[in-house]
């Protein structure tokens, strides 16, 4: 997978796709983002079908691949065509499951919109659509680019800038300490934030690409808690921000199990870029949303924790701990 960061990437796609050489391009988009960018992309592409779907998460549904998979049948898609997903997470969910299952896999290249899949969804390859829960059908898929244009964040709200920077204050927890002090001081570009915290999510997902010897799960830290505050939420809360409250309690965890001393670094960032720390909720409720998490063993919790800066462990934690951990921040 080759991965182009930089402001005006997408003047490179002409290069990326020659090298592929595929026998057709078929972009999947989503409406904001088409009426915002896809002429800009259609010029740089020249010859390619596009496909426009309706925003949101119920995007991600059987119903809606069910319709790219026709539109791919009826244009004369076939396993060498190229299929662009062009868009934010929800739209590289989509397009890499139809990329995937089409024929038993076509050709795939991400170019993400959104700073959260710049700097996070657009590598890690997997794939999935949401039935009887998030998430509950997928696959591991990896693009064959990945393209990352960061003149597109101009068009983003601040909450959506804020979500992804939440993304990126993760991996730097997990695995770069030096980009963790760059955003501490402000003194970094968004192209250098965007490849530091890529780079840590690759180093992991090279280890563990299929999710099947445990590396790959401290990725998800702050994730447990984070994905039960926007269940409790209605999903009407970003996810950035709900993982940015996970990651404080994440923190405070690593500080009651482990000594994990930089939980006030972490939320002073977290403060600083604009990112919740508390959220008002049962913590009755986030603990038993948690026992259902995909981590969780048999209804025992299991969660990414750090130990130390750079250093996460994933491991089973005690409700009455996390109950400790939970207080002053869900409430």
């Amino acid at each position: 997978m080759r991965l182009i960061v930089s402001r005006g990437a997408i003047n490179e796609i002409k290069r990326e796709i020659s090298a592929i050489s595929p026998f057709s391009v078929a972009i999947i988009t989503e409406k904001r983002v088409a009426d915002l960018h896809l002429e800009k992309l259609m010029e740089k592409v020249g010859k390619a079908e596009c496909i426009v779907i309706e925003p949101g998460e119920k995007m991600k549904s059987l119903e809606t691949a069910n319709k790219i998979w026709k539109w791919l049948f009826e244009i004369g898609a076939t396993r060498r065509t190229l299929i662009l997903a062009f868009g934010g997470g929800t739209v590289i969910d989509i397009a890499g499951f139809v990329a995937s299952t089409y024929m038993r896999g076509t050709f795939l290249a991400n170019i993400p919109t959104t700073l959260l899949a710049q700097a996070d969804a657009a590598v890690g390859g997997k794939n999935g659509i949401d039935y009887l829960g998030k998430n509950m059908i997928g696959t591991f898929y990896y693009p064959k680019f990945v393209l990352v244009d960061t003149s597109f964040l101009e068009s983003l709200g601040s909450d959506e800038i804020k979500s992804g920077m939440a993304e990126i204050i993760k991996h730097a927890i997990i695995g770069d300490k030096k980009l963790f002090e760059m955003l501490e001081k402000g003194s970094f570009s968004i192209e250098e934030a965007i490849k530091r915290s890529l780079l840590v999510k690759l180093r992991i997902v090279k280890r563990d690409p299929r999710e099947e010897n445990g590396l790959r799960s401290v990725l998800n830290l702050g994730h447990t808690v984070g994905h039960a505050i926007e269940l409790l939420s209605g999903y009407s809360i970003p996810h950035g921000f709900a993982v940015s409250v996970g990651m404080v309690v994440s923190c405070r965890l690593g500080e009651i199990l482990h000594g994990f001393d930089q939980r006030r670094r972490v939320e002073d960032l977290l403060e600083k870029i604009g990112l919740p720390t508390t959220f008002k909720a049962n913590p009755d409720d986030v603990i038993r949303i948690a026992r259902r998490d995909k981590k969780a063993l048999n209804g025992r919790i299991v969660m990414a924790i750090p130990r130390r800066m750079g250093g996460v462990v994933v491991e089973e934690v005690d409700e009455e701990v996390l109950r400790k951990a939970l207080e002053g921040v869900i409430s």
